[in-house]
Parts: C-alpha cells; structure tokens; sequence
C-alpha cells in the first residue's frame, strides 16, 4: 500500500496493484508481437500479458504468461457446465487447491449475456463477489473502442481497458479474456451474439469497487479521481443556516442540520435533494468528547458506522481518533486527526501510519465569487470516501468550536493578556477534571 492510496485490492497477487490509474490494450490476433493469440500491451506498446493455449487440452486450457514468459495464470474451461464455468488458477496450476476465482454465465438461459465471478473462498456461492455487464460486441461500457497506438500498430480487433487505481489489473484481464472467449463461443454458435456482455473495469464491478475504495457511508460517494471540497461555516447564501459543503463547481454536495430538540448536539447531513445522509451525535457524559456517526437519520446503535474521540482527556494539541463499529475493542484505531484546525491544516490518517487519506487547507474554490474568511478547503484522496471525510470535518469543526469557546472564557478570566498556550492547558485540565466527575468515555 501507498503512502497515499487506499489498500489494494489484490486477487491475482499485490505487484498487479499499483497507485495510479492503468491503460491496457488488449489485441486479439498479435503476430506481429510474437504471439499468435491475444495479448495485453501498456500505454507504450511493451508487452504486459500473453496467452498461450494448451494444444493438448480438452478444456480449452490457457496460460497467461507476463512479459518474461513465466506464467502468472491459468484458466480452462470446466467440462459438462451448464453456465459455461471458467476456473482461474496460479501460474500454470490446475491443482484445487491453487484455485483463485471462477467465473460462469449468471443463468443458462440468457438474451444478453451477465456472467458472475466467485472467489475460491466463496465455496457456497449463494452471492457472487463481482458481476460483468456490458457488450462485448460494441466494446462498451468500461471497455472502450478507443485504445493507445502501440509502436503505430492498427488492428481492428484491439480495444482498451482504463483500470481504476489499486485494482488487480491481471485479474481484469483474465476477466477480459474469458468474456472473449465466451464470445467466440457465441458468435460460433449463433453467427452473431446481439448483447454479449463483458466490460469489465472497476466502475462496471459494484463489488470490485467498493472494496478497492475507502466506502465507509457509501460505495457512491467513492471516486476514483481527486475531489476537492469546500467547507462554508455559515451559508446562508446557499440556504443553509449552518455548515454547507460544496464542490469546485459551486453545486451544493451536503448541508448540516441541527435537530433542536435534543440534549446530545445532534446534527443530520443531507444531500443536494435533502435526503438524509448521516446523522452526528455527541455522547453524553464522556471524558474524550465522542461523536457517534449513524446511517441517515438513524441513532439506532445497529446503524452506527464509525466514532470520533480525543485520543487522550489531557490534551494541548487536539488529536482525533476514529474507529469504525466494526472495530469494537478500539486498541487501534482506523484513523487519525492531526494538525491545527485554527490555522485550517488538519490531515486525516490511516492509522497511526503516515498515509494521507485527505487534507484541510485555507485554500479553497471560490464560489460564484463569493469569498469567506470562515470557509476552507479539503482535498480527498481517490477512492476515498468523500462523505465520511465531510463528517470527520464537521465534527473537527465542532471540536474546535467548544475548545476555543472555553478558552476564551479561560482567557478572560485569568488575564485578558494570557497566551494562547497557558489558556489551553488550563482548559485541558478543567475540562478533563470535569468530566472525570461525570464519567464515560
């Protein structure tokens, strides 16, 4: 993993999985690559993958070897399969127990053809871990007609793949080359096959991009690009009383609102159309200040997805910890706030280790003009969770709204000339002694 990628998503192995966007061209008949079958070239034309066929198989066996001509996979055609099932195994094994996925036709009988994708773990296969959709034929969806010139080399035949980052690009292209395969096999059989189905990248793989992203609230709030963001603390102009989120474009991406009735400072982000998001509370009675975030307008804890807390009671510099519901014994936690939010320089960690999932900075896109002292800008990493990023500011938001709240008080009441640093331990002290009385956590 990157210092500044989300964790890849390895099937085939992790060298397949790099930080940056790839472009692939697959040509179908490459004689004039020394190879007689399909292969896969980079955006300049040196060879990536090759596929040999077993001459002496009956199971339409292929291996596909990297550039070296050492064997990265092997795929064969089951016998006797209804749904046409394709086993994928490591380098040139078809032992059981090197199986990686298997791919089959969702159903026996189809119009236009959907094929699923198992993984050798799923042995029960009552879901499968990916679904491929598109037509082959047109080399549409995320499949493209539209390919990089490898060495001035034209073929009819090639197309192009734009793998997303931190996606396993060898297991993309077996992918590719098992729906040509299918489609072969189609077009022998019924001359031509309207819909046959195939593109496969990570936008088209509902499954493949949620877990190659960060999705924490949602698999729809994961881009595979940059996102910037600004933050407006008080957008009346944009209709909106309290904090607004907008993008560079100016449109409105969430909005907070407050929920007057309640003891616990509860706040629901909504969307553009007003549709609830998540929903913020802080819990009461604890000693680390937490803030439990829930699905939509849930306070429900069968909906809680993550929690927000002071990493110590005693603290001079505020540092934040995150930990996700499923991370009940919160030894570690999944994420980190550092820096200042006063000086707008926040940075949000994986961990305790150094990757950076986004940043705050005092600079930002001004919207149709209009400029705040009070505004502030993020910029999200890719696949990363854009929304749970929006929370994790919001509530940074309110933590530095309490501490300067009651350091200011502090500060008036010991000397209107007492330094900023003196104000902040005694409230530090304070503030711990205080809810140290009350309890919790």
């Amino acid at each position: 993993m990157s210092e500044s990628s989300p964790r890849p998503d390895a099937i085939v192995d992790p060298r397949f999985c790099v930080s940056y966007p790839i472009d692939l061209t697959f040509f179908i008949d490459a004689a004039w690559l020394n190879c007689h079958r399909l292969a896969v070239t980079d955006t300049d034309g040196n060879v990536v993958f090759k596929v040999e066929a077993d001459k002496c198989s009956l199971r339409s066996r292929q291996v596909v070897v990297d550039a070296s001509g050492e064997p990265v996979i092997s795929m064969q055609q089951k016998l006797r399969s209804v749904h046409d099932r394709w086993q994928v195994f490591k380098g040139d094994s078809s032992d059981a127990k090197d199986l990686l996925f298997s791919v089959r036709r969702s159903s026996a009988l189809q119009l236009k053809t959907e094929l699923d994708v198992f993984l050798a773990a799923n042995a029960e296969e009552e879901a499968c871990d990916f679904k491929m959709k598109g037509s082959y034929r047109k080399r549409s969806c995320a499949m493209s007609k539209e390919y990089k010139f490898a060495n001035s080399s034209v073929s009819k035949d090639a197309f192009g793949v734009a793998i997303n980052p931190n996606t396993d690009y060898c297991f993309i292209a077996a992918l590719l080359i098992i729906q040509h395969e299918l489609h072969k096999e189609g077009s022998e059989t019924s001359g031509a096959i309207g819909e046959s189905s195939g593109a496969i990248v990570a936008g088209i793989f509902e499954g493949l991009f949620a877990a190659a992203s960060g999705a924490i609230v949602g698999p729809r709030f994961c881009v595979p690009h940059p996102m910037d963001l600004t933050f407006f603390i008080d957008a009346a102009w944009l209709n909106c009383d309290r904090l607004a989120v907008t993008d560079i474009n100016g449109n409105v991406v969430f909005k907070v609102e407050a929920r007057q009735w309640s003891l616990r400072s509860r706040q629901v982000v909504v969307d553009a159309s007003g549709k609830p998001v998540i929903s913020m509370r802080q819990k009461l009675s604890s000693v680390h200040d937490r803030w439990q975030v829930f699905e939509g307008k849930s306070s429900d804890p069968k909906h809680l997805l993550f929690s927000v807390k002071r990493s110590s009671a005693l603290q001079f510099k505020t540092e934040l910890d995150v930990f996700l519901a499923a991370n009940t014994k919160e030894e570690v936690c999944d994420f980190k706030i550092k820096g200042s939010f006063r000086k707008r320089s926040c940075t949000v960690y994986k961990g305790d280790s150094s990757t950076v999932v986004a940043q705050m900075s005092k600079e930002y896109k001004s919207v149709n003009g209009l400029v705040s002292k009070d505004a502030f800008g993020v910029a999200v990493n890719p696949n990363a969770d854009y929304a749970f990023i929006a929370a994790l500011a919001i509530i940074r938001h309110d933590f530095f709204k309490e501490d300067t709240a009651i350091s200011g008080l502090i500060s008036y009441v010991f000397s209107a000339e007492i330094s900023d640093k003196i104000a902040d331990v005694f409230f530090a002290g304070i503030r711990a002694g205080i809810l140290y009385v009350l309890g919790g956590s």
